[in-house]
């Protein structure tokens, strides 16, 4: 003491336990602060600059420091002799010391609360996973409950004589649960694992802490005064520096045993989750052991996600512990890599293997790391870096951020309460506004776009604080991504579907009532009149007129729909929003490709249509001809579990309307694990809705056959039907009654149809079952295979025969064109193959 040290890094300059009899001001450099929990140095806060006085806490609440204090840089430090019984005179008699005291202790307060409300958000969040899992062991086996009696909650005991610490843990929560009005869920999935059952359980989970103390706040106030000013307020009366000292040496200490009892709390949940003296994962991996084996009560499709949730949930709280105390996790349970390892394997006879998960580490971490970090500079502050690439004005910009503050303030933004549906409303209207700005002036000048900007138009992104960072690391990364895949299908990125409507390069969509472009601007044109598109005038007709119409006609509406609960939509990705892993919901064009591949490998005509073909030279006029024409995929920035089937056509009149695409939109991200079932409900769509574009008023005409005629009359008249048994007729009616048109039957008929009757499993009536033989035939692997089943013997008969005799008269009418120079024209040669299909 009483000297001026130079200590390099590394060194402790004090060690925890050891008298504090000094006063230490640190003129340059940077000091942690560490205590020893459980026999391990756990940091608890760094802090640099000049003039602070570290260890200063402790000559207040004590005579030994209470943590280690150790340079993390080559710094230079000043001690003077003083102890707990005379720091009060110290800093009474030197006012500018008192000035340092007073602004490292409020330093220290300030930065205490971070870390403890950041190690507690954590620490709550896995408390509520821990409590979600514990419920769900009970409904996956409540036969190792046996004395539970659910009439009668809270009868339900803890038993002492049990060493299984997660048992009676789940007993006290199953009591908790069904006391306070809890039920069995429906289905135990992600979404109940993750779902706040806060007032079931009698709980509050991720409240953080506040500092309490009335005068706190008065005294933060006047340490943020000017210095000068400041010193004239001292020395007009010390007693109020004193007083400022000491109340927040009080303050300073409380919040540290916060810290300390927050981070016994973190060891705790830990031991439940993941210890190594029975857990949940120890649970869960036993209870996936049983659900492989087919032994257990679990649906196996729920529980892989399940499984694999908890995987992910592993990595990240075991990221964090590192992350948090700078080593890993002391006592794992020894199963954790078998669970981890089962549940990877587990989970992929279920979900579809995405190539964007392909980049994540074999922890299931992302391979970001650095990169990440020093890109975090171009995400700081993300809202305010898009609003003011936007350029909204200074009102709008004032009441939009206080709405997204009051966003951020909601335990959940996606609630279905009326103040939260009127925040969600008035924050999408001025999203919307946002969000065509940058999108203009990005389709301007890609190259000065700011990075949350590109990651606005693309995925929803709006700010980084709304997500977890594992969320904003993998959006950063698939931003950077640049790798459309080229095949057969049209796809397209939202903002590039949206610059080619920009360019005209595409017809703008239809919008929600139907209407053109064309339609829209002769309704809101009274002072002109347009009576074809080739006559608008260029102030009506140019690229941003028709990008507005796109967004706000098809774009906007979509991005609403795929969500699948537009009643809760939010534009704004949240974590809320995320059920599964992001790397999991994103849908990239090779996971689209693939599953089309495999639709299209059972349907192989499902975008095949017939249409005329003409060809003077040839003497052909209004040869009738199939034809594939694939629609058009467009991605738009959303989560949810929906793709719509926008249009079957992209022009409706006039020459070539039949052999437009068709616009199927689909959500960047999807929340259901099974996309192939919801890229058949909008193939399905796709089939209704084209078939009465094509037929038009005989789309219902059953003299003229068609899917739609057919299984419209066989909806409406299947109870006189003779080819069906009563039983047969009472199970259709119970079917019926879950949709509400006959459109949606056919799809829910025709998703049996593709992924269980191409398998063998029957699951159609008869009826159906010739239907759709004979308008959506097997590809002819297929049906190569279903041909010997009795109950397809006679119906491939006789859609072999049709198809024979009908690819035998093209044939010999085509016999002509057959030595043409160059062959059979293209067109004609298509419709021949069309018959061998």
């Amino acid at each position: 003491i009483n000297q001026k040290l130079s200590i390099p890094a590394g060194e402790v300059l004090f060690e925890e336990g050891a008298k504090a009899n000094s006063l230490n001001i640190l003129h340059s450099g940077g000091i942690a602060l560490e205590k020893e929990v459980n026999g391990k140095s756990i940091p608890l806060l760094e802090l640099s600059g000049k003039n602070l006085t570290p260890g200063i806490l402790s000559l207040f609440s004590g005579e030994t420091y209470q943590y280690t204090i150790k340079a993390t840089s080559p710094s230079l430090l000043s001690t003077y002799q003083v102890n707990a019984q005379t720091i009060r005179k110290t800093l009474s008699s030197k006012l500018s010391i008192g000035n340092m005291i007073a602004r490292t202790l409020f330093m220290e307060t300030g930065e205490f609360l971070k870390k403890v409300n950041h190690i507690h958000v954590q620490s709550s969040n896995l408390e509520r996973l821990n409590d979600n899992l514990s419920l769900a062991y009970y409904f996956y086996s409540p036969t190792a409950f046996p004395d539970i009696n659910l009439d009668n909650p809270e009868a339900i005991q803890e038993v002492g004589s049990v060493d299984d610490k997660v048992l009676n843990y789940v007993r006290k929560n199953v009591k908790q649960f069904f006391t306070h009005g809890g039920a069995p869920p429906e289905k135990i999935d992600v979404a109940f694992i993750k779902a706040n059952l806060a007032s079931n359980l009698a709980k509050s989970y991720g409240v953080k802490k506040e500092i309490q103390e009335k005068d706190f706040h008065f005294i933060r106030k006047i340490i943020g005064l000017k210095s000068d000013l400041l010193a004239h307020i001292y020395k007009a009366d010390v007693s109020i520096l004193v007083y400022i000292c000491e109340r927040l040496a009080e303050v300073n200490q409380n919040i540290l045993n916060d810290y300390l009892e927050v981070i016994d709390t973190v060891h705790n949940n830990f031991a439940i989750f993941c210890g190594n003296q029975s857990s949940m994962v120890e649970k869960y991996n036993m209870q996936l052991d049983l659900t492989k084996s087919g032994v257990g009560t679990a649906n196996p499709e729920h529980f892989s996600e399940v499984s694999e949730f908890l995987s992910f949930s592993l990595n990240n709280y075991l990221n964090f512990y590192k992350s948090t105390f700078f080593f890993e996790y002391p006592t794992p349970s020894t199963e954790l890599p078998q669970f981890q390892e089962l549940s990877r394997e587990f989970a992929a006879n279920f979900q579809p293997q995405d190539a964007a998960a392909a980049s994540a580490g074999e922890d299931g971490s992302l391979a970001v790391g650095d990169d990440f970090a020093a890109a975090k500079k171009d995400l700081e502050n993300s809202s305010a870096k898009i609003l003011a690439f936007a350029g909204l004005e200074l009102e709008k910009k004032k009441e939009f951020s206080s709405l997204l503050l009051k966003l951020k303030s909601l335990k959940n933004p996606l609630d279905s309460d009326s103040d939260v549906r009127k925040v969600r409303r008035n924050i999408t209207k001025t999203y919307w506004d946002v969000y065509e700005r940058c999108l203009k002036k990005y389709l301007q000048s890609k190259t000065a776009t700011p990075v949350p900007v590109q990651m606005m138009l693309k995925f929803g992104y709006f700010d980084e604080t709304l997500l977890e960072e594992e969320h904003v690391q993998y959006l950063y990364k698939q931003n950077q991504e640049n790798d459309k895949l080229k095949d057969e299908y049209g796809k397209f990125d939202g903002v590039e579907w949206l610059e080619s409507i920009y360019k005209k390069e595409f017809t703008t969509s239809l919008d929600e009532l139907g209407q053109t472009f064309f339609e829209k601007i002769k309704l809101e044109s009274k002072s002109k009149v347009f009576k074809r598109e080739s006559d608008l005038t260029p102030d009506v007709d140019n690229g941003d007129t028709r990008l507005s119409f796109e967004l706000n006609s098809m774009y906007v509406n979509n991005v609403k729909l795929t969500t699948g609960n537009p009643t809760t939509h939010l534009p704004i990705l949240t974590k809320h929003h995320i059920s599964l892993p992001l790397e999991k919901c994103f849908i990239s064009e090779k996971v689209l490709s693939d599953t089309l591949n495999e639709i299209l490998a059972v349907d192989n005509t499902a975008f095949y249509r017939e249409v005329i073909y003409n060809d003077p030279d040839l003497g052909l006029r209004n040869e009738m001809v199939w034809t594939s024409v694939v629609p058009d995929f467009i991605f738009v920035p959303s989560i949810g579990d929906r793709i719509m089937m926008w249009q079957p056509l992209s022009v409706f009149r006039g020459s070539g309307s039949k052999e437009s695409t068709g616009r199927v939109v689909i959500p960047r991200f999807a929340t259901s694990a099974d996309f192939k079932t919801m890229l058949l409900e909008a193939i399905g769509s796709f089939r209704w809705e084209l078939t009465k574009e094509i037929a038009g008023v005989d789309w219902l005409n059953p003299g003229v056959p068609s899917i739609t005629s057919a299984y419209n009359d066989y909806a409406e008249f299947y109870k006189k039907n003779k080819d069906l048994s009563i039983e047969q007729k009472e199970k259709i009616t119970e079917e019926f009654r879950r949709f509400r048109s006959h459109k949606d039957r056919f799809i829910n008929d025709y998703i049996s149809w593709v992924k269980s009757e191409a398998e063998g499993i029957q699951k159609l009536n008869r009826v159906v079952r010739n239907i759709f033989y004979r308008h959506i035939p097997f590809a002819p692997e297929i049906r190569q295979r279903v041909a010997t089943m009795p109950a397809y013997i006679d119906i491939n008969t006789r859609f072999t025969n049709i198809r024979n005799r009908e690819f035998k008269e093209k044939e010999t009418r085509y016999r002509k064109y057959q030595n043409l120079p160059g062959g059979l024209p293209k067109k004609l040669q298509d419709n021949l193959d069309y018959y061998k299909k």
